[in-house]
């Protein structure tokens, strides 16, 4: 097995969506590794997010959401181990970038992500915020994506490490789903949402509108590639 075959394997085994160059050098020598993860970028099988560090690849249609880039920059500083005290999108001449708040002024990657660049701020007073280590679900559920749902959910969910376990919120799902007209089984993706409402990571406003989207993301891919979903029952 080549090299480069070994790394995408280590990338889809493992759930993280961080990984370190120091994670590949077991699978080759310095310049296999090298020219194998070289090779991985140039082809666009995963992101390269600063010197050494690696991002699982997201779908070329996909927008990463404020919250999504918030914890990949903590999910960055955690596999580097070192801490940070703050991580926020902000506007900066009314660019979009990431801003980093630490104390260690020797804290200073450069770092870009899905077109951000990531900034610090080394003010001390900054001591007092909360260190991120969460991925928060907007409150708003205008705000939840429409696009891409599926990718939101998963990654979310994996982010907690939730599997689903059926209990009687599925009941609950199963009926929301009814109610928009449609006789189907929860899939995969939408029993990740019912185990996260029962994690309480989520609360059933957001479960139905996610679960809303979803459906309505799914219905119009179907729509455009002319193809029937397997899981509705027919209707006489």
């Amino acid at each position: 097995m080549e090299t480069k075959d070994k790394i995408l394997k280590k990338f889809n085994k493992t759930k993280k969506n961080i990984l370190l160059r120091c994670e590949f050098n077991e699978l080759g020598n310095r310049t296999q590794v090298s020219d194998a993860l070289k090779y991985l970028v140039d082809c666009g099988y995963i992101d390269r997010v600063g010197k050494g560090i690696y991002e699982r690849k997201k779908p070329a249609n996909t927008n990463a959401t404020n919250e999504y880039l918030v914890m990949l920059v903590g999910s960055v500083f955690k596999e580097l181990g070192e801490p940070v005290n703050k991580v926020e999108i902000e506007k900066r001449d009314n660019v979009r970038v990431v801003v980093v708040y630490t104390e260690n002024i020797r804290i200073s990657r450069k770092l870009m992500l899905h077109g951000l660049s990531v900034y610090y701020s080394h003010d001390k007073l900054q001591n007092k915020l909360p260190q991120c280590d969460e991925w928060k679900i907007p409150t708003n559920v205008d705000d939840l994506p429409k696009t891409d749902v599926r990718s939101y959910i998963e990654r979310f969910a994996e982010y907690y490490n939730i599997i689903h376990q059926r209990t009687g919120l599925d009941e609950f799902a199963e009926a929301v789903t009814r109610m928009a007209g449609d006789e189907i089984k929860l899939d995969p993706t939408e029993k990740l949402l019912v185990a996260l409402k029962k994690k309480e990571l989520i609360n059933a406003k957001q479960l139905s509108r996610l679960l809303s989207n979803y459906l309505k993301e799914a219905s119009n891919v179907r729509s455009v590639r002319g193809l029937r979903d397997s899981r509705l029952s027919a209707k006489h």
